[in-house]
């Protein structure tokens, strides 16, 4: 028999369940660093990245910017250290779903063009210990840098005024950038756009 104490005491459960989700959502957006926000007439894609333009390919290619960093096993490395392989660039953070989604793609297009000269780097939205603690346990075979500041700047640079992530541009042997992606890339995309900067 429901009684008006069982409702009083449900009713205010349910209060506390919404006030508790409420702040752990407040509290998740205000750890997570300052992005702009995407464009309210952005979609998702199917992996569940927020695309603003899937690919500039018809752009006229911009130089990719240099830049220096220390990678997760403390080894100074600079973007401009590849100077003639291609490079991909992929922006991430460790509290955007998507980002990690696609580190595993990542990973095996590494392992698939390392040996016709392909580099990844990764830029991590984040503080090192972090994104230094995920690269390791989720076994990333390429370098990543992590500074939740220059990180934003760098993708400002890159050409993603909008900083969703997450974003990766695709550089050729010239230092042009020729293509850029923001969501989540799925294998066979990856392939698809490195293959074209091997052509």
């Amino acid at each position: 028999m429901i009684t008006r104490r069982n409702l009083i005491t449900a009713a205010a459960l349910g209060a506390g369940a919404f006030a508790a989700g409420f702040a752990v959502s407040r509290w998740r957006r205000a750890t997570a660093p300052s992005l702009g926000a995407a464009a309210d007439e952005t979609g998702w894609n199917a992996t569940g990245g927020r695309v603003i333009r899937a690919s500039s390919a018809d752009d006229s290619p911009e130089t990719a910017p240099d830049f220096h960093f220390t990678d997760q096993h403390g080894v100074e490395r600079r973007f401009s250290d590849w100077r003639g392989s291609p490079r991909v660039v992929n922006f991430w953070g460790t509290w955007c779903p998507p980002c990690v989604h696609e580190i595993p793609a990542l990973i095996a297009v590494q392992d698939s063009f390392r040996t016709r000269g392909v580099r990844i780097i990764g830029v991590a939205v984040d503080e090192p210990d972090g994104a230094f603690a995920m690269a390791k346990e989720l076994g990333m075979n390429y370098p990543t840098m992590a500074d939740p500041r220059r990180s934003i700047d760098l993708l400002h640079e890159y050409g993603n005024r909008a900083a969703a992530l997450p974003f990766t541009a695709f550089v050729d042997s010239e230092g042009l950038i020729r293509d850029r992606f923001v969501g989540a890339l799925t294998l066979e995309q990856a392939r698809e756009k490195i293959l074209a900067l091997l052509q």
